[in-house]
């Protein structure tokens, strides 16, 4: 007689932490509060990477009908691009959605990546018009660089 256990899996970081209910909760209440903010800093598309970018990214884009443009992780493999978006018309501005701030190198990864591929497109850069946390670790507001301070919000 074979004897197995049950696959379970457990995290403490970003959305993995949510449960179900809790994800819900979270994802709703980001998505009303990016929508407030679409119409206040009129951004072009929301940019991500990872899971955490991923989890409200697709959701927030798909409830409010922004583009996103999704940031590969370098050293990804993948069958796609380093930088994609899901319009082919021109973005300007846009926002950043991740989980929390931990060292920044997400976010300047991000905003790398894009400028990269502006470059290499001949196109002017688009500007970042700010960051948006759905975990409660947030800042007020982010140095990219030291010229650079880029306001956060949260839900």
């Amino acid at each position: 007689m074979n004897s197995t256990r049950p696959l379970s899996f457990s995290s403490t970081y970003g959305w993995t932490q949510l449960s179900p209910r809790e994800m819900y909760e979270t994802m709703e209440k980001s998505c009303r509060k990016i929508g407030k903010l679409h119409k206040e800093l009129k951004f072009d598309a929301i940019a991500f990477t990872g899971s955490s970018g991923a989890a409200l990214a697709f959701v927030a884009g798909i409830t409010h009908r922004i583009p996103v443009i999704y940031v590969r992780k370098e050293g990804e493999k993948a069958h796609g691009r380093p930088v994609e978006c899901n319009t082919t018309a021109p973005i300007h501005t846009y926002l950043i959605v991740d989980d929390f701030i931990a060292s920044g190198n997400t976010l300047r990864s991000i905003r790398n990546a894009i400028n990269i591929q502006a470059t290499k497109n001949t196109e002017a850069r688009p500007k970042c018009v700010g960051i948006f946390l759905y975990d409660s670790q947030a800042t007020r507001s982010f140095a990219f660089d030291k010229r650079t301070r880029t306001k956060v919000y949260t839900p």
